[in-house]
């Protein structure tokens, strides 16, 4: 599975679309920026230490995904799970899914 996926090439790219000086994290294990239309949207799912961060972001019109960086922790698979619960999670939904299989295996 790719971890940069269509607008996402680097975490350079995801400082840059969302704003943020937030350092590279131990592992990226998804970063997905979809854009078509005016709209995009966003899905950041990284490791820092023993702790997984989730950002999503979401825009249209002219606007970007600035000022939406505001990570979410979670330490296990149910978490995450819960918190998407209540989000779409764009186009990725397969690949979130091979992450949470790779995290209860882990």
């Amino acid at each position: 599975m790719e971890i940069y996926q269509e607008n996402f090439s680097s975490w350079e790219d995801v400082q840059n679309e969302y704003g943020t000086d937030e350092s590279q994290p131990d592992e990226v294990l998804l970063a997905y920026y979809s854009y078509e239309d005016y709209s995009g949207s966003s899905v950041v799912i990284y490791r820092r230490g023993e702790k997984y961060y989730y950002n999503q972001g979401g825009h249209c019109s002219c606007y970007g995904l600035e000022e939406q960086w505001n990570p979410e922790e979670f330490e296990n698979e149910s978490l995450f799970l819960a918190y998407l619960e209540m989000l779409n999670p764009y186009d990725c939904a397969d690949q979130i899914k091979t992450i949470i299989k790779n995290l209860k295996g882990a």
